[in-house]
């Protein structure tokens, strides 16, 4: 088992395998999950067979997308784009 995280746009945040030693799969879980709601985004459930005779299932575990981003709003570095950008169109 898998998750994927994705953000609101569609872009890949982070993966977590069931894969890591000695680490339950309960707190994986928990894991994309507080990642999803970080950056406000998707969290999937991927199922990966052993036998390649079937085929990888993928379904949509949590959206988070109605949530406000804590890292966005926090970000010193967006401010300081988005004040930027603020004084070039008052300057136009």
């Amino acid at each position: 088992m898998r998750y994927s995280v994705f953000d609101s746009r569609g872009v890949w945040q982070a993966s977590y395998s069931h894969n890591i030693p000695n680490v339950p799969l309960k707190s994986i879980k928990e894991w994309a999950i507080q990642t999803g709601k970080l950056c406000a985004g998707k969290v999937y459930e991927t199922i990966v067979p052993r036998d390649d005779r079937y085929e990888r299932k993928e379904h949509l575990l949590h959206d988070f997308t109605h949530l406000h981003s804590k890292l966005q709003e926090s970000s010193k570095y967006k401010k300081k784009q988005l004040d930027k950008h603020n004084k070039e169109r008052e300057n136009k």
